[in-house]
């Protein structure tokens, strides 16, 4: 005989069968679930900005700040799109110091001015990869929701969520 449990919704009792029970369960859970990835990814982010003192808002911010005093900066022969071109070179390590340097002297800026901005490429590039480095946290937050989607009941009832996002987390790098 089939196994029959009540449910109560919108004010009436109902009787379904086990099968439903489970899988409104399983839902249930699975969502919980799913709350509880997104607080461990939120704590795990605001920790490591913590250790590093930087604040996520502050950070993205500081970004468009820095590009708008580096646009004010440079010379007007160069255009919008090159300056950001090479601050995008820059970030992945293509376009060097000391490339910077001369290229800048070359355009006839001082070396305050040289220097000023070589301070502010260093800050953008560092905000820039803790940036990059959130969103990797994220897109492995994703990776693990459609991971727990998969699983049994009795797997997500079993399952540690602080000890899967932290082992997770751990191998994204923040490297500042």
């Amino acid at each position: 005989k089939e196994i029959e449990r009540l449910r109560y919704r919108k004010g009436k009792i109902e009787v379904i069968s086990e099968e439903e029970y489970l899988k409104e369960k399983k839902k249930k859970v699975l969502r919980e679930r799913k709350r509880q990835v997104s607080k461990a990814t939120e704590r795990y982010i605001e920790a490591k900005l913590d250790e590093i003192d930087e604040d996520l808002s502050d950070l993205i911010s500081e970004k468009g700040y820095i590009e708008e005093l580096l646009l004010d900066m440079m010379p007007e022969t160069i255009t919008e799109e090159e300056i950001k071109r090479k601050i995008r070179r820059f970030k992945k390590g293509e376009y060097t110091t000391e490339e910077a340097i001369a290229e800048l002297t070359e355009l006839g800026l001082g070396e305050a001015t040289i220097n000023n901005i070589l301070s502010l490429l260093g800050r953008y590039v560092e905000i820039t990869k803790i940036i990059d480095w959130k969103e990797g946290i994220w897109r492995k937050e994703e990776e693990l929701e459609k991971e727990i989607e998969e699983k049994t009941l009795e797997e997500l009832l079993d399952l540690d969520i602080e000890k899967l996002c932290k082992y997770a987390y751990e191998n994204i790098p923040l490297e500042v």
